[in-house]
Order: structure tokens, then sequence, then C-alpha cells
């Protein structure tokens, strides 16, 4: 009587593993809104990217896929790049991230968007965090805020280009007097994130690539606090740090037209910006640029349905 009560259990724990397998590649590969989604969609995509030629990755939260125009950079300089940021990412899931680069490309430079640094998290927390990135890249129906919304609305999406968002609303920031305000304080950045960030800049390393820390332009996420920290951090991990919200970033974000959510995050415009600073930083990193070879001919044919995707939305032609 016990056995067959036992082997009952372990069948109706398998029949709802295989439901929690099958409704979580519905909502993986399925039109939907769910932050998992974007997830397993962006992940299945880089891995199937022809191994090694992808010259430069993107680490980050939502910040990331939002300031990094992958296309711009191949169209303007030759450059391969790909952004694994994701929605409100934590450190921890972008340190699995980077150790499961290597199993697919060498990239020369992983780009570390810093915002997600700041995300408050404890020891413990983060160790419940990443068994739970554990079980969502088993079963994305964990991950996924909106399971159900996902299930059953059709969301309307939006077309990214190796990571890259192309945002075209503009919805300006009017009270960015305090924006950058000079102080001589740091704003702490959490212990469990500084031990995850050590595990990126080394599984980086590892694989031959060099790390470089950018502050994407955010009057929302940023301060002159954070810019102190991010500075001394980056100069104990041996990397190089950019911030382009300060003046020497150099990116003249015009928040009355460059951002999508009133200063959270870039638009297009914005995007624009930041990814034409970014390239000249890149320029020095001796990276080939791969325009006319013919190994990277896919490159060339997603650039031009991005171009007609802009075009649609300023008409902008000459100045892509």
């Amino acid at each position: 009587m016990r056995n067959s009560k036992w082997i009952g259990f372990v069948a109706g724990l398998a029949v709802l593993l295989v439901l929690f397998s099958l409704l979580s590649e519905t909502v993986s590969t399925g039109s939907s809104v769910s932050y998992a989604a974007r997830r397993q969609n962006i992940v299945k995509d880089f891995k199937s990217q022809k191994p090694h030629t992808i010259d430069v990755v993107v680490l980050g939260d939502s910040e990331s896929y939002t300031s990094v125009d992958t296309m711009r950079l191949w169209h303007k300089r030759g450059i391969t790049a790909y952004v694994l940021g994701q929605p409100a990412a934590q450190v921890s899931e972008m340190a699995r991230m980077a150790e499961q680069i290597a199993g697919h490309q060498k990239p020369k430079v992983v780009l570390v968007e810093t915002n997600m640094l700041f995300r408050k998290v404890s020891m413990v927390n983060g160790a419940q965090n990443q068994f739970g990135q554990t079980i969502g890249e088993a079963f994305p129906i964990f991950q996924n805020h909106d399971f159900w919304k996902a299930l059953f609305v059709k969301g309307s999406g939006s077309r990214r280009y190796n990571g890259f968002r192309v945002l075209s609303r503009t919805f300006p920031d009017t009270k960015v007097s305090g924006y950058m305000k000079p102080t001589r304080r740091t704003q702490a950045i959490p212990a469990f994130n500084q031990m995850m960030m050590d595990r990126i800049v080394r599984a980086c390393r590892d694989n031959g690539s060099r790390v470089i820390l950018y502050s994407a332009p955010s009057t929302k996420n940023y301060s002159m606090a954070k810019h102190n920290a991010l500075e001394a951090y980056a100069a104990k991990l041996g990397v190089k740090y950019y911030d382009f919200n300060t003046r020497l970033g150099r990116t003249e974000i015009d928040w009355s037209r460059d951002t999508y959510d009133g200063g959270d995050h870039l638009n297009y415009n914005g995007a624009e910006k930041t990814t034409d600073a970014l390239g000249a930083v890149l320029a020095r990193c001796g990276l080939t640029d791969h325009r006319g070879d013919k190994n990277y001919r896919a490159y060339a044919q997603l650039y031009r349905q991005y171009a007609k995707r802009v075009k649609r939305i300023d008409g902008r032609w000459n100045r892509i």
C-alpha cells in the first residue's frame, strides 16, 4: 500500500514537472510581456550566433539594452556586439551569464552597465536569488511575474536587435536641476554585489575578455555619490570606468527629448548619443572592423531590417 502511494506521488510530481516545463516553453517562445520570455529568447538567440563572431558583450539591467545600439556600432564601426542585459537584473544573474559566455563566444570586450551594482541585496537574499535563478533557468514560469497574462494576452512586443531595444517614445524629464550635483560622498555598493562582480571579472578574464564598466545616462538612477563609489571600485578591480552622466562623458543628452520615461531610460535618440560615445571607447580597444567581410553578412542583413524600422520612427535615414 505504501509503495503504491509512493509511486503515485512520484508519478504525480513527474507530471507536474513536465507540465511546468511545457508551460515554461510556452512563455519563453511565445509573444508575451514577461521578463522570463525576454531572458529566454535573448539567451537562446545569443547561443545561436556563429561561434567566436561577437567582439563585444554587454551585461546589466534595462539600462544596458536601452543604451547600447548594437546595430549602430555595426554600421558606424563594424563592431559586432550583443546585449545580454535583463530587466531588473541581479549582479548574480549576470555573473552566471558571464560564466556561460565562454562556451559560445570569446568577446574582446565585456561592457558592464553599473546600475545593478546598487540594487539592495543581503548575503542571505543573494544566496536565495541564486537558487531562484537556477530553478528559473529550468522552469521560466517561476521567474515570470506576469505568467497567466503572458499565456492569454498577446503582447505587442518590440523588435530587438542583438539585445538592443528600440524605444521611440519621448517622455521628458523636467526636473533635472539636482542631477549629478557635486559631492564628496560615496554610496555603498552591497558586499554581495561586489562578490558577484568579482565573479564576472574573473570569468571574463579567464575567457580572454577585457572588462569595462560604464554608467548609462539616467537622471533617476545616477548621482555623484554613485559616481565616486564606482570610480573607486573600478580602480580596485583594475578596470576602466566611463560615466556618461558626467560632463566628461560628453553624450550631450537632452532630457527633454532623449528619454523614454522621464529620465529613467534612454529612448532611441539617447541611445544614439551614448552608443557613439561608447564607440569611441571601443575604437581604442583594437577591435576588428568586420564590414565587408562575407562571414558577417548576417549583420548586414539585420542592419537593413533595423534601418527600415528606424526610418519609420523619425525619417533620419541619412544620419544613421
